[in-house]
């Protein structure tokens, strides 16, 4: 009875083998079926990454730890992975969720996360799509030991060495020095953090004038366009702008030259005028009643001169004058003193 069923069994899969053999097929494990959509209606949704390495169809979905669906291909266009995934009906994922391809241990295949946790838009429907804002790649082995084999391959550690030999170098003897250094450093770190309020402050002042500077762009940028005529002008008048600069150095340098040869004589009448000006304040007392006085002169002055002559009031003593002129001897009669007013109304024309 054990070797008839053992017979049968080794001719059923003699004839599957020659059967699959007989069609020519290559069939491999992933052209086999491995579950690519959930149990129970679901929905086609596809995440777009910049790489999928080692994702397969079949893959699992998941959010949080729930297996929620499966990938069901997996493609590329436009230089973009293009995952699809078949999600059950009764997992709403939002338009806002993320994907991201994790591992879940060092060596296990990977699978795709969706985080809905701090999503809030509406549900995706069949068809829709995460685009690659909303995508990412989780770190994988071959990353890391990518990145250990570079490291341990000779760059990083020869730099290593070489940065402790020149620390090393750098160090030996100084050692005073460098407490002193850190002691200055901790001093100023003191400083720096007594004065914190001062510093945030002036922080805080920045912000706002780099906010002041934003909001008025337009008008900075107006100006600098209207900036740039006056540039192309003062650019083509560069020689000119050039042998005036020159100009004003020569007469700067002959203006030191006269005040360095007159210096002293310079000196002396710039104070006397001071004695002057000075003279002139302890008079500022009377001389304003001066000067109303010859005001009041002028005015019956020009009363007494209507033409082109002038009215006085006089006696002239001709032989007497001309005695004095002569001997020198016969002295003059002083006339009797009268008022200007009394001058100037009438008299001898």
């Amino acid at each position: 009875m054990t070797i008839r069923t053992r017979t049968t069994s080794l001719t059923a899969a003699l004839i599957v083998g020659a059967t699959l053999a007989a069609a020519g097929c290559s069939l491999s494990l992933q052209e086999l079926s491995v579950g690519r959509s959930p149990d129970g209606p679901s929905y086609e949704i596809t995440a777009q990454f910049d790489g999928v390495d080692r994702v397969v169809p079949g893959a699992e979905v998941r959010v949080g730890q729930e297996v929620v669906g499966r990938v069901s291909d997996v493609s590329t266009r436009d230089f973009t992975a293009e995952v699809e995934m078949r999600i059950r009906d009764d997992v709403p994922i939002p338009r806002d969720a993320t994907a991201r391809i994790e591992l879940p241990t060092a060596l296990g295949n990977p699978f795709i996360r969706l985080d809905v946790a701090d999503a809030a838009g509406a549900p995706m429907s069949e068809g829709d799509v995460l685009p690659p804002a909303q995508t990412s790649r989780g770190p994988d082995i071959e990353s890391g030991l990518a990145a250990l084999a570079t490291v341990l391959n000779g760059s990083g550690i020869d730099q290593i060495h070489a940065i402790m030999n020149e620390l090393t170098a750098a160090f030996t003897g100084r050692s005073d020095k460098i407490r002193e250094l850190a002691d200055m450093l901790n001093d100023t770190l003191g400083v720096v953090d007594d004065h914190w309020d001062e510093l945030d402050r002036a922080m805080v002042a920045s912000h706002a004038f780099a906010a002041e500077l934003a909001a008025g762009q337009p008008v900075l940028d107006r100006a600098m366009t209207d900036l740039a005529p006056v540039l192309d002008l003062l650019v083509s008048q560069r020689d000119q702008i050039t042998a005036l600069m020159g100009e004003a150095s020569r007469l700067s340098r002959e203006a030191q030259r006269v005040l360095g040869s007159a210096g002293s004589a310079l000196s002396t009448e710039i104070s006397d005028a001071g004695t002057v000006l000075a003279a002139l304040d302890g008079f500022e007392s009377e001389l304003a009643p001066t000067l109303n006085s010859v005001a009041t002169f002028l005015g019956g002055f020009a009363a007494a001169t209507p033409g082109d002559y002038t009215t006085f009031d006089g006696t002239f003593d001709v032989t007497a004058v001309i005695a004095k002129l002569l001997t020198g001897s016969a002295p003059l009669e002083v006339p009797e003193a009268r008022t200007l007013p009394e001058v100037l109304g009438g008299g001898v024309r």
